[in-house]
């Protein structure tokens, strides 16, 4: 349906759908009061538009401010704005003649005359308006046209000049365009000339019409279900519009067979497109949608299925509609999200002029390194180190601020798919908004994949400090890989962090949790359920402990060295005597050397130490680890 011009009344719009239904008839049954009432070549105050379609009085210019709506070309003089005012009853005191009114809250005639149809159509919808309760005689499109002798694309076009119909439910139970006699009898008379020439325009000869209608039989008998296909075909050979041909056909279907080219051997009833099918049901719909995303053609679709071309688009696009509102969109949230021009910010290129990939502002780059490097085989087995890391290497490292500004960009697409998904409606979905959130989810996807390709050379190197064998570094190159992917889903961007700090920790949290695994798995222990004592605490099987405790010491040196600050780690080795390599030759420094040394005091130096085990506890808490215990038994 067209769209409103005047943006005065998109706003009163606005209000209207919010009224009583009472309220909202009551606007409809202005509008067609008003559209009688406005002369050619004229233009209305807004005030005067207001009270004929709610009843309710405007203040004037001066009182208070209107939104404004563009500016109108014939302006009137104050002093006809004022006479305008008064003719329509409009209460105006001695000092309103003095007061300018501006045009801008003026509203053409032909503004008018094209925007109450499609006020009223707009509003009828959210109306339930039964036929039965008119009291005079309601057409619909079909029987308008034929009533006037002209096909339904004609009565559109009437439309937007001033013939208003309202949706109302009929007999059949179905919502249709309806218009009462009363408006139709005064569109006819103010419009008398273009009734009779939409009337007589082009008719169809006696000849035209049966070569359509044996176009049609041929249809008909060859693609009995595919009706609205054969219409709009045989509409193009013929440059007639599609609602003549149905006519045509609709008045003569009953005796299509008659204009079979053969003509004998043909059973009416053969002859004869199919009743409406019913719409495809879900595993019809999945299945089509499937296909159509592989690239099969409409055609083939419609071949395949037996159904029109509008009739499979619709199938896609519930489909589409369906599998969108299910997904589970999870983003962090920022305070930039909710601002003016954000989009504009946040998916501009810096600020400085634009860059396109996906449509949506990405970086080039992003789009040629996802496609050079794929990243289906993150979680599985991986090719042999030296060519894994010959390839992640190539892939350049990002500075902060290049890791921030995507991280916000990645969660701001994703916000703005979540913003789409709300709008996404299961009966009636607008492919429009299913492509955008395609196209957004598209474009959070690529810079995801970015993220982690960046990235990649951070697990290799943790990886790496936790064994020397090629065969197991390769597979915790996996486990870490897929950790990496979802600390992307949950890094917050907006505590100001880098997000290869927050990696290692969850990579080496998740190498720690592995250790322990498979030491449990070393003393027998049958199941997850079974609660048994730490083996690094339980002397009966410390000889299985032994073979460990240099993996132990790895995963510590590597949680010290990667989760902790440098001088948190210094404290750490020289509090537990971990720099010694001996050890038996370990001894911890107490807290006032350790503070003599660094410069700082004694308590601050145990603040230090108390911070320090707290992280070192979040990352190994899956290995539960004792540091004093490892240091004191030669880890």
């Amino acid at each position: 349906m067209a769209q409103l011009q005047s943006q005065l009344l998109k706003q009163l719009l606005l209000q209207a759908r919010f009224a009583p239904e009472k309220q909202r008839v009551k606007q409809i049954e202005g509008c067609e009061h008003l559209v009688r009432l406005i002369k050619e070549g004229q233009s209305y105050p807004y005030e005067f538009v207001c009270f004929q379609l709610t009843g309710f009085r405007r203040p004037l210019l001066g009182e208070e401010s209107y939104p404004k709506t563009h500016s109108i070309d014939n302006k009137l003089s104050t002093e006809n704005h004022l006479a305008t005012t008064r003719s329509h009853g409009i209460a105006t005191d001695s000092t309103s003649d003095t007061l300018s009114i501006e045009c801008d809250n003026l509203l053409d005639y032909e503004v008018l005359l094209h925007d109450l149809p499609v006020y009223v159509g707009l509003l009828s919808r959210s109306t339930d308006i039964l036929v039965s309760d008119i009291a005079q005689k309601v057409y619909t499109v079909e029987s308008l046209a034929k009533h006037l002798s002209v096909c339904g694309k004609t009565i559109r076009r009437w439309q937007k000049r001033g013939l208003i119909g309202r949706h109302m439910r009929f007999a059949d139970g179905r919502v249709r365009l309806g218009f009462l006699s009363s408006t139709v009898k005064h569109f006819v008379g103010c419009n008398r000339i273009g009734v009779r020439e939409g009337g007589d325009f082009s008719r169809v000869s006696k000849y035209q019409e049966d070569k359509i209608l044996r176009r049609l039989a041929q249809w008909a008998w060859h693609c009995p279900r595919l009706r609205q296909e054969a219409l709009r075909r045989t509409a193009k050979r013929f440059g007639r519009a599609t609602e003549t041909v149905r006519t045509i056909l609709e008045k003569n279907e009953d005796n299509l067979a008659a204009f079979w080219p053969i003509g004998q051997g043909v059973a009416v009833k053969e002859v004869r497109f199919a009743k409406r099918a019913n719409p495809a049901d879900d595993a019809e719909r999945i299945e089509m949608t499937e296909l159509f995303e592989q690239g099969l053609g409409i055609q083939e679709l419609m071949d395949r299925f037996g159904r029109s071309k509008s009739s499979v688009y619709r199938g896609v696009t519930l489909e589409r509609a369906r599998q969108l509102s299910e997904i589970a969109i999870s983003y962090v949230p920022a305070p930039d999200f909710e601002r003016p021009n954000a989009k504009k910010n946040i998916l501009g290129a810096g600020g400085k002029g634009k860059d396109t990939a996906n449509g949506i502002g990405l970086q080039v780059k992003i789009r040629q390194e996802v496609k050079r490097i794929g990243v289906e085989d993150l979680k599985g087995k991986l090719s042999t180190l030296d060519a894994y890391l010959r390839d992640v290497g190539q892939v350049e490292v990002l500075t902060a601020e290049q890791e921030t500004r995507l991280f916000c960009k990645y969660n701001y697409l994703k916000y703005l798919a979540a913003q789409m998904q709300n709008e996404i409606d299961l009966d009636y979905p607008q492919a429009r908004v299913l492509n955008q959130m395609r196209r957004y989810l598209a474009g959070a996807e690529s810079i995801k994949h970015f993220l982690i390709k960046s990235n990649l050379r951070l697990v290799v190197s943790v990886a790496r400090k936790h064994t020397r064998n090629e065969g197991e570094i390769m597979d915790l190159v996996g486990e870490g890989n897929a950790t990496l992917l979802k600390a992307v889903e949950k890094f917050d961007f907006t505590r100001g962090f880098k997000f290869s700090t927050y990696a290692t920790w969850a990579i080496v949290k998740r190498f720690a949790t592995l250790r322990s695994l498979a030491a449990r798995n070393v003393a027998g222990v049958g199941g997850d359920d079974d609660l048994l004592e730490d083996v690094s605490t339980d002397r009966r099987v410390g000889y299985i402990a032994k073979p460990h405790l240099d993996t132990a010491r790895k995963t510590l040196e590597a949680a010290i060295e990667n989760g902790l600050e440098k001088r948190e780690a210094a404290v750490v080795r020289q509090y537990y005597g971990w720099e010694a390599a001996n050890a038996k030759a370990r001894k911890g420094k107490s807290f006032r050397q350790i503070g003599e040394l660094l410069g700082l005091s004694k308590e601050r130096i145990r603040q230090i130490e108390k911070a320090a085990l707290a992280k070192l506890r979040t990352m190994l808490s899956g290995g539960d680890y004792n540091l004093e215990w490892a240091a004191n038994n030669g880890a």
